[in-house]
């Protein structure tokens, strides 16, 4: 026995010793592989103190009042809303304790200045030009801004908004203000530290760090916040009062305007959205100079590059844009472009998709003369095209937007309209059989507005006089001026209807 166990345990180191030799080669095989770096980090920052010291005196609070009727603003029953904006909460019945809805306050049809907003911006300028989202001042009777610890207030003035991109630019008259540095936000890269500064809740001088989630964000599961969409996504925190804010890199350079959130529960949940400081500059210029936004025009509608779309047009490539309408004597039918073709590259551009050309083309200015190339059947093709201007949005009525109340508002009041084109009718839905003004934005408290008028809907007829584009219907709504009551013939999700707008006495 003792022979036999010392030849099995001879046997056994006779395996192991090749095994184990087998198996150290191995190892250092693969560890030759592996990528080691173990040099120290380099020295982080351990405080933004000094980033903060630099940007916060650039950075204001924002206060605005507008005189509403509570008992007329559908907004003002909403718990949350009222607490938002400091409304006093409705009476409650003694015995049920139910909010009594349908009893107006004595004295709640008189109109009554409220508490509407209450947001954040960037003084850009020296002589006091203020950077903000356009939702944070739209429709205010009074614009305030309120400067630094010591809170000094200035009574603001709007230079120009920009509701398509939600900016504006507002003024205050001063001594030599301190102005923030922009940067080019082009360069910003996914991982880069970032601070949002503003006031949310009210709460001024706020900061909070994070990094640039992502960049170029547009139309985000669906939610379309503007028309010209390129949004700088963050996870540093971002809530209510941080609209119109600076967002800043680690030199303390302005390189996004705060201005939205996408959350399920209202709160910060991590994903906040900036406006590029390259697009809210090239806004700002452009009002500041002409005293609107002026942006260049194609006139056609567009889709993106797919696997399948591609094989039929025998387009080799994965980006670029697909003319899928052309508006009728726009510089692109004028040039030559055909439905079909693959936009590829505009001056020099090469186009991602169809939100990138959208926002290029924007960019440039009316009257220029631009080089596109085109994929056509397989082919490349260049055209040179003039651009033209994209027309903006127009007021329906006069008092659409009134700096001061209307003592005798026009029936149609509220309203803000705009032509039919590819873009619009491919952004809304629109069929190319329907004509009209397409409503593009409606006051919440407005008689349109209660009578069940909404954003996309298409205005055919003013009175039973058929309405063909925005300059009309704003002629036909002037004639109304007089009127109590208007008939209006409106398309809705290829439905039309008649709608009796009647006017608050």
């Amino acid at each position: 026995m003792m022979h036999t166990t010392r030849s099995i345990h001879r046997l056994a180191l006779s395996l192991v010793a090749p095994l184990a030799l087998a198996a150290t080669a191995c190892a250092q095989s693969a560890i030759s592989d592996i990528k080691v770096d173990n040099t120290p980090l380099p020295p982080t920052t351990t405080t933004y103190a000094p980033i903060v010291d630099k940007v916060s005196p650039c950075v204001v609070t924002i206060s605005t009042t507008k005189n509403v009727r509570l008992s007329d603003n559908p907004y003002a029953r909403d718990p949350f809303f009222r607490r938002f904006f400091g409304i006093p909460e409705e009476e409650e019945d003694s015995a049920d304790r139910t909010p009594r809805r349908n009893q107006p306050r004595a004295g709640s049809d008189k109109p009554r200045k409220q508490a509407s907003g209450l947001g954040s911006g960037v003084i850009v300028t020296p002589e006091g030009h203020i950077l903000t989202n356009n939702h944070v001042i739209d429709g205010a009777d009074d614009i305030v801004v309120t400067l630094g610890n010591e809170k000094r207030e200035y009574k603001a003035t709007k230079v120009g908004g920009d509701p398509d991109a939600d900016i504006a630019v507002l003024k205050i008259d001063g001594e030599k203000f301190p102005a923030i540095t922009f940067t080019d936000s082009d360069k910003l890269r996914i991982g880069d530290v970032v601070l949002a500064v503003g006031n949310p809740f009210g709460l001024t001088r706020s900061v909070s760090a994070g990094i640039v989630s992502s960049t170029g964000r547009g139309n985000m599961s669906g939610m379309r916040m503007a028309v010209y969409e390129n949004y700088i996504q963050t996870d540093a925190s971002i809530n209510p009062g941080n609209s119109g804010g600076a967002l800043v890199d680690i030199e303390g350079r302005l390189v996004g305007i705060n201005t939205s959130i996408f959350s399920r529960s209202g709160g910060n949940e991590g994903i906040g959205f900036a406006v590029p400081s390259n697009l809210a500059r090239g806004i700002m210029e452009s009002i500041l100079k002409h005293g609107r936004v002026v942006r260049g025009f194609l006139g056609i509608g567009l889709q993106d590059v797919d696997e399948n779309v591609a094989e039929k047009l025998k387009y080799k490539g994965s980006t670029g844009a697909v003319v899928t309408q052309i508006e009728p004597k726009s510089p692109a039918e004028k040039a030559g472009l055909r439905l079909g073709d693959v936009v590829v590259e505009v001056e020099g551009h090469k186009v991602q998709d169809g939100r990138d050309l959208q926002l290029y083309v924007a960019s440039l200015n009316p009257g220029a003369k631009v080089a596109v190339k085109v994929s056509r059947d397989g082919q490349e093709k260049s055209f040179n095209v003039e651009l033209a201007e994209r027309r903006p949005a127009r007021p329906l009525a006069s008092g659409a937007a009134p700096s001061k109340p209307d003592p005798d508002p026009d029936v149609l009041d509220g309203v803000t309209v705009s032509d039919l084109d590819a873009q619009t009718r491919k952004e809304f839905n629109v069929a190319e059989d329907v004509k009209g003004a397409l409503v593009t934005r409606i006051d919440a408290d407005s008689p349109s507005a209660e009578a069940g008028i909404k954003v996309g809907d298409v205005i055919q007829e003013i009175d039973r006089q058929p309405v063909t584009d925005a300059g009309q219907a704003v002629q036909l709504s002037e004639k109304m001026k007089t009127e109590k009551k208007v008939l209006l013939l409106v398309s809705s999700k290829g439905a039309s209807r008649f709608v009796t707008i009647e006017r608050k006495d």
